[in-house]
């Protein structure tokens, strides 16, 4: 976080008379392994991530495609972040998905709905052997106002929750994904 975050703007979405945009915030380096503590079963230096098919640039525009504000929450002006926790198993399968973290029930179903929509990955490696993983998806929703401001968000807490999960389970790699921010722009009324 060193640098300032890099948006990449991926895709406006319009649906039922609102509007979002997905963006992916470089905020840390993709698919980054969470230091961990290891044990004698898992050597970090031996181990290679999983995988999504076609790269993490198809991964974000799945993401993009798909994801979208919740209307309930964007009527309510509801702004917050959801941290999606999914083991990825040692077939490649999405397992266990999961909020590790939310603000908002409406911010966890989309996250989940989103992440359920992911074919199989090629699973993590341990010395060639496929080994199961954990992925973190971090999802931001922001509110902009017809002002042009924004509903403010809780603090981000990524990092912690990343460094607890790791050291829960530090025998299974933990790999956290670049930030999805869907962006909000308020409701069309029709006249």
């Amino acid at each position: 976080m060193a640098n300032s975050p890099l948006f990449i703007s991926l895709l406006l979405l319009l649906s039922s008379g609102t509007s979002s945009l997905v963006q992916a915030q470089n905020s840390h380096p993709p698919t980054t392994q969470v230091p961990a503590p290891t044990k004698a079963s898992v050597s970090a230096d031996k181990i290679t991530a999983p995988q999504y098919p076609g790269g993490e640039n198809e991964m974000l525009k799945l993401l993009a495609m798909n994801a979208r504000y919740p209307s309930q929450a964007q009527i309510a002006k509801k702004a917050g972040r959801a941290i999606m926790q999914v083991t990825i198993d040692e077939a490649g399968k999405l397992r266990n998905i999961k909020a590790a973290y939310t603000d908002n029930p409406l911010f966890e179903k989309e996250g989940m709905r989103v992440l359920k929509l992911m074919p199989k990955w090629e699973p993590a490696k341990n010395n060639g052997t496929p080994v199961s993983s954990t992925y973190l998806f971090p999802f931001t929703f922001k509110m902009s106002g017809s002002d042009g401001n924004e509903m403010p968000l809780p603090e981000d807490n990524t990092k912690e929750v990343s460094e607890k999960i790791s050291a829960d389970a530090p025998a299974q790699p933990v790999y956290l994904a670049e930030e999805v921010v869907i962006v909000g722009y308020g409701v069309s009324r029709s006249r």
